[in-house]
């Protein structure tokens, strides 16, 4: 079967390969793929290979190349989103990068606040990176959700993930434990739990 990543220029009836630029393991795309996020000028997706691991960045088109602009150590695990005015990453490599955001699609990355994370190397509360079970995103992009199992907090930027303000782990008492999220049209968040 074929690896990597492909594209659709025809809403899935066809398919082309969109690999230039990733690394390669044994002469084939045998990649560890995390979440994939476009816009209108950029494609980025987390992946792991042997030779390189990161966040990837190429533009669209046919002849487009993949570029490694975050070198975090584990970019199959990481968490992507791209706000109205950033592009918001998680990454769970050991405590290292917690929250960052970048303004200029990946070029430079900010390291952002508020998110609850513990320092580096303190894992007595299991506030990790890796507790991120779930993000959502408001219509307009301006305002994104993202919930910690490992403290049970909902977390709320407004400001691309430059700062987060949480809940209180009241808020999420009858939900064990909070997974997925949602934002519907007119701005209602939806959380399911772990068991339905």
């Amino acid at each position: 079967a074929d690896s990597g990543i492909f594209a659709s220029d025809d809403g899935g009836a066809s398919w082309r390969a969109f690999n230039t630029g990733l690394p390669t393991e044994f002469g084939t795309y045998n990649l560890g793929i995390g979440n994939l996020v476009a816009d209108a000028q950029y494609v980025y997706v987390g992946a792991n290979a042997n030779s390189s691991q990161g966040i990837y960045r190429s533009t669209h088109g046919a002849s487009a190349s993949w570029s490694l602009v975050h070198g975090l150590g584990n970019g199959r695990d990481a968490v992507l989103v791209r706000t109205a005015t950033s592009l918001c990453l998680w990454s769970p490599q050991d405590y290292r990068f917690g929250v960052e955001y970048s303004l200029d699609s990946g070029a430079t990355w900010i390291k952002g606040s508020g998110f609850g994370y513990p320092a580096p190397g303190d894992f007595s509360n299991n506030a990790a990176p890796s507790a991120i079970a779930g993000t959502a995103l408001s219509a307009d992009g301006t305002r994104l959700y993202a919930n910690n199992v490992g403290n049970a907090r909902l977390y709320r930027s407004d400001d691309g993930c430059k700062t987060f303000s949480s809940s209180a782990p009241s808020s999420f008492s009858n939900i064990d434990p909070p997974r997925a999220l949602g934002v519907s049209l007119a701005g209602v968040l939806y959380v399911a739990g772990a068991s339905g």
